[in-house]
C-alpha cells in the first residue's frame, strides 16, 4: 500500500458551455473548501480529444483523456460537474493505494443494471458509475484503450460508462458509494460525503454560491 504522504490527488472535471463550466467552477470551490484539493476543469479546447456519435457522449469521453490533458497529474479524482462534496473528508482514507483503481457500483438493484452485468460478463454489484473515480496515472494505459478502441464496445447505457465497465473490469476497486451518492431517497442518505444529483447540486449553487 503507498504512503498517504505521498500522494498527491488532483480533482478534475469537465466543464464545457453554459451553465456547465460556472457549475464546475462552484463545484470546484466546494472540493477546495471540504476537500482541501487542487481542482482542475476540462474545457472545450480540449475538444480534439473527444470520441462518440454524440454532443454529450463526446463531451463525457473527455475524461479518458485525462492525463493527457494535464500530464503533470499522477493521481485523479474524477466527478461529473453534477457531483460535490457535501462533507469534509481526506479522500485517502477512502482510497488510499495508487495501484488500485476505485469506484462506487452503480445502481445494481436495477434490472436494467444486472443486465448489463450479465452482458458483460461482471461479478453481481461490480457495475460501477462513471461519474466519480478515483485512478493513478499507473493505470493510464486502460483509459486510453477506452478512448482508442471505443467504438468496439457495446455502449447501450451512456456510452463512456459502460466502455469503461468492459474495459476495467475485474480491475476496480468498489468502495463506499457514500462518496457518491445518488439516490436521496434511500435510508443512508445521512452518510452521504460526496452527491451526484444534478438538481440538487445545481439548486444548491444557485443558493449559496
Amino acid at each position: 500500500m503507498s504512503n498517504n504522504c505521498d500522494t498527491k490527488v488532483t480533482a478534475v472535471t469537465i466543464g464545457i458551455g453554459e451553465p456547465y463550466f460556472s457549475y464546475a467552477e462552484k463545484a470546484c470551490k466546494e472540493i477546495n473548501k471540504l476537500l482541501n484539493l487542487e481542482t482542475k476543469i476540462i474545457t472545450e479546447e480540449y475538444l480534439n480529444y473527444c470520441v462518440g456519435d454524440h454532443k454529450q457522449e463526446r463531451i463525457w469521453s473527455l475524461k479518458y483523456s485525462i492525463f493527457d490533458i494535464f500530464p503533470d497529474i499522477d493521481t485523479v479524482m474524477y466527478f461529473d460537474v453534477d457531483w460535490r462534496p457535501i462533507k469534509s473528508f481526506n479522500i485517502l482514507d477512502y482510497c488510499p493505494d495508487k495501484n488500485k483503481i476505485y469506484f462506487t457500483q452503480d445502481d445494481s438493484d436495477s434490472c436494467f443494471i444486472q443486465d448489463l452485468e450479465k452482458k458483460y460478463g461482471l461479478e453481481p454489484r461490480t457495475y460501477v458509475n462513471a461519474g466519480w473515480f478515483v485512478i493513478n496515472r499507473k493505470n493510464k494505459d486502460l483509459l486510453t484503450y477506452c478512448r482508442d478502441h471505443f467504438y468496439t464496445f457495446d455502449r447501450s447505457f451512456y456510452g463512456d460508462q459502460c466502455v469503461i465497465n468492459q474495459v476495467f473490469k475485474n480491475k476496480t476497486t468498489i468502495v463506499d458509494r457514500k462518496l457518491n451518492y445518488k439516490d436521496v431517497s434511500d435510508p443512508l442518505y445521512g452518510e452521504t460525503l460526496g452527491l451526484h444529483n444534478k438538481n440538487l447540486n445545481w439548486d444548491f449553487y444557485e443558493k449559496n454560491l
